[in-house]
C-alpha cells in the first residue's frame, strides 16, 4: 500500500487565513509570506512552496469565505499577511480571520482595512501588510503587529 503524508505534520503549526469582501466588482488576493522570503497566494499559485497551497481564489466579493491560503507546517521566525488590491478601481473593505492550533481559542480576527487602487501589488511589492507575528521555536503564535 502507497503510504500518504499527513496534512499537517504531527506538532506543526498550521495556519489557515482567510479574508473577504463584499464589493462584487473587486477581486482582492492574499499573501502569506515566511521568515525565508517565501510566499503564497494568487502570483505564485502554481508554484508555492510545499508547506503553503492556494486553497481558494475567487475574482469577486460577496459573502462567505473567498480567498484561503493554507500553511501546513509553518516555520519559526516572522511572518507577514498581505491583501493586494488585484482589480478595483475603488475603496475596498476587507475583513480577515488566521486560523492555528497554536492559538488560543483556535482563531484571530485580522484588522478591518480598507484597500485603494494604490494597495495593487506590482513586483516584489505584495500588496498593503496587513499584520505581522512571530511563530516561536515551539511553534507559538506572539507579538501581533
Amino acid at each position: 500500500p502507497r503510504e500518504t503524508q499527513p496534512v499537517c505534520p504531527p506538532n506543526a503549526t498550521f495556519l489557515l487565513t482567510t479574508i473577504n469582501w463584499l464589493d462584487s466588482g473587486s477581486d482582492v488576493d492574499l499573501y502569506l509570506k515566511g521568515p525565508n522570503g517565501q510566499f503564497c497566494g494568487f502570483r505564485n499559485h502554481n508554484s508555492c512552496p510545499i508547506s503553503m497551497k492556494l486553497v481558494h481564489d475567487y475574482t469577486k466579493g460577496g459573502a462567505g469565505i473567498i480567498e484561503v491560503v493554507l500553511i501546513n507546517d509553518a516555520e519559526p521566525g516572522t511572518w507577514y499577511i498581505f491583501y493586494d488590491n488585484y482589480h478595483s478601481s475603488n475603496e475596498v473593505s476587507v475583513t480577515g480571520k488566521l486560523y492555528s492550533n497554536k492559538i488560543v481559542g483556535l482563531s484571530r480576527d485580522l484588522p478591518v482595512v480598507t484597500l485603494t487602487p494604490a494597495d495593487k501589488g506590482v513586483g516584489n511589492n505584495l500588496g498593503r501588510e496587513i499584520v505581522a507575528f512571530d511563530i516561536t521555536e515551539r511553534g507559538e503564535i506572539l507579538n501581533f503587529r
